[in-house]
This record gives C-alpha cells, structure tokens and sequence, in this order.
C-alpha cells in the first residue's frame, strides 16, 4: 500500500512498454483488475506529471514576472487526492516554465466545495472545483453526463466529455460566470453495505445515498429510495443506520472513511460522476495569449491524468484496503447484471423526453456521446493519455 501511493508518480515500467497492454478481461473496466495492473495501465499519466514525456506544449514567449495562480480545493493537504490535485499543477509549472506558480489552500479555508463556482466569480480564487450536481437544473444539457450505461471506463468517459463541451456544454457553463478548466470521471458509483446485495430485490427499500438528480432517478428506478446529504453527513448516518448502503467509487469511499462501516460491496458499472474545475475568468482573461494557449493544453492532460490516477489507479488502491480489512466483494450474475441495465432505461427516456420538451438537443448529444465512446472503448488509459497529450481537443478554453 505505502509502496504504491510513493510509486505513483514514478513508476519503474517505461510509459512505451506498456501502451499495448490489453484491457482487463471479463468485463472488469478497470473496476476490477488488480493493483499492479492498473499502474501498468495508467504509466502514462503518472509519466505526464513527472515531465517523463513530452509535453507536445505551445512555445511560452512571455518573459515577464511569474504569475500566480491561487487553487482552493476542499480535501486536505495530505488526503490522496490532494496529492494528485499538487501534482497536475506542477505538471502546469514545470510545463510554463514556471511562468504559472501555483499557490494552494486546502481543506475549504477559502470556500465550501458546493461554492466553487462564486468563488471564482468572487475572485477569492483563480481555479477550484465547480460541480455542476450542485445546481443540476441549471445544467440541464450536462446531466446527460451523469447518465447510466454510457461509458466502459472512466478515461472514455473523461475524452468523451471534453470532447462533447465546445458544442453542447459551453453556454450553460460560462452562464455561470467561469470558464471550464477540464472535466474528469469517475469510477462507477457502487454499492457500499452492511450487509450482502446480490439483487433487485436485496436493493428494494434500502435507504442509498445518492446525489441528486439523474443519480437519484437511477436509484428510484432500481427499487431503491434515494437519499440526499452531504460528504460531511453520509459517515455519521450510515454508522446509525439512518442510510442502509452508500453509493460511491471506490478511492471516494476510502477518502470518506465508509470502508471503516461498511462490510459489504457491490460492483455494477452503471452511474459515474462527472467533476468539473473551473477558471477565474478575470484571471484567465489577463493571461498572456501564449499562457493561455499552454494553460488549456495543459488542462486537457490534466483531465486524463486526474481521471485516470485518482479514480483509476485509486480506485485500485483502496480496494487493496478493503481486501485487506476483510470486506467482501459481492458480484452480480450476468443475468443480474443485466435486469440492474433494463431497469435503468426510463431514466434515459424520460430524461430525453423531458430535454425535447424544453426544446434542447439531447437526442443528438447522446447520439454523438455513443459515438465518442464507441471510437475509445477499445483503447487503454495509456493510449487515451498519449492521445491527448499528441492531439488534444482543442478550444475549450475560449481563445484558445
């Protein structure tokens, strides 16, 4: 365990000679494979942050003084996830050479994480997470992210996101006064339980906490009975058994401690979560244009390279605790399997419905969505990195 988390941002295993390692067998996803493989399978991003590949970055011309940029993030300095969030910046540093500085704060001294995005309106920060499921309504054309069934993995979903915003997601985002910074994914949220969940019929009833939305209407479509609360309440009302079973990925239950009541999990890859960061506006409209132009080339690899370490390569580190705590892994029939994906649909059409209703594209956008995904679901998270590192999607950032 201590092994891996000082090893993940210099792997021994040459990021060329793992590019063609083949996606786990069965189904898995990445959900399920084992440790070492994942840190196989995300060598590239680890490398990225290192500065172990080339950047492919736009030349810096500017020569003036060094500019800080202030982030904000919710977790503390020492959670995991922290530690990765540190890390993509000084991939930003590195790669301006040091033009960019960041300066971090941690642990919500500057905001709460629902109020990322006043935050950077406010101009209290310059880059911070701002997670549209905190106002869902006002993302109406973003919750088709959220949607079930839609990607194998978490490094497809995160390209096929960013590759859906210039043309689907813009309008709604900068309506809020920020621009994107980049979109990364999560591992499915699975089932975190006292008790064996094998079944629809195991689920019927349960209190699952569940964030709003599509992910509530995906519980209430599996017989389950939705239950919103914050990351600070879920702990202390599952311990009660005020909540029956947590609905999260895997490093997001090791960061918030479930695994220390649940003794149970269950694996379905239905529901991600999509967790956007955002730029100051102001900040980013002061920029020269070559930072600019480098800070958005540097956001796409970020996207993948959050991804695919926090929840991919994480996602593999904390169920190495749960192994090791003695939970048990509780698995789905095929047949099961696929009852969980049928009862899931209505939400698809009903949230299909409900766009056209309001006069917005979403038949379109799902349909382009599979499209993305079917040209990426073949490819490793290595593959997807270098791609975006050689290619990347370009004019997220406006001016760019």
């Amino acid at each position: 365990m201590n092994m891996t988390r000082q090893r993940m941002f210099g792997l021994a295993i040459g990021a060329s000679a793992v590019l063609a390692l083949a996606a786990p067998a069965n189904g898995q996803s990445y959900d399920q494979a084992s440790l070492e493989d994942l840190e196989k399978a995300t060598a590239v991003a680890a490398d990225w942050a290192e500065g172990k590949v080339d950047f492919n970055a736009p030349k810096v011309t500017y020569t003036g003084p060094a500019i800080t940029m202030r982030t904000s993030l919710h977790t503390p300095a020492s959670a995991y996830s922290s530690k990765v969030w540190k890390s993509q910046f000084d991939a930003l540093e590195r790669m301006s050479g040091g033009k960019i500085k960041p300066d971090h704060r941690w642990g919500m001294t500057v905001h709460h994480v629902s109020k990322g995005f006043e935050a950077n309106r406010d101009n209290l920060t310059d880059v911070s997470p701002c997670w549209s499921f905190y106002k869902s309504n006002s993302f109406p054309m973003m919750q088709a992210l959220f949607l079930p069934g839609i990607s194998p993995n978490a490094a497809v979903h995160a390209i096929m996101a960013e590759k859906m915003y210039p043309k689907y997601f813009r309008e709604e985002y900068e309506r809020q006064g920020v621009y994107m910074g980049r979109i990364r994914a999560t591992t499915p949220y699975i089932y975190f339980n006292k008790k064996a969940i094998t079944s629809l019929e195991d689920l019927k009833g349960l209190k699952v906490r569940s964030g709003g939305g599509i992910q509530a209407d995906v519980q209430a479509a599996l017989g389950a009975v939705p239950t919103s609360m914050s990351s600070a309440e879920f702990y202390t009302a599952f311990q009660r058994g005020i909540i029956d079973s947590v609905s999260l990925s895997d490093s997001a239950t090791e960061t918030f401690k479930i695994n220390e009541i649940a003794t149970h999990r269950t694996y379905v890859n239905l529901s991600r979560v999509i967790l956007e960061m955002c730029f100051n506006k102001t900040w980013v409209d002061a920029l020269p244009p070559d930072l600019r132009a480098l800070l958005d080339h540097w956001a796409r690899g970020a996207s993948q390279f959050d991804t695919q370490i926090n929840f991919i390569l994480g996602g593999g580190i904390s169920r190495k605790i749960f192994h090791e705590q003695g939970m048990a892994f509780d698995e789905l029939s095929a047949a099961e399997d696929k009852r969980w994906h049928d009862a899931v649909q209505p939400v698809i059409d009903q949230y299909l419905e409900a766009m056209a209703a309001k006069g917005l594209p979403a038949k379109e956008l799902l349909a382009d969505m599979r499209k993305v995904v079917a040209e990426y679901e073949n490819k490793t998270p290595n593959e997807i990195m270098m791609e975006t590192i050689k290619n990347p999607i370009k004019g997220i950032l406006p001016g760019t």
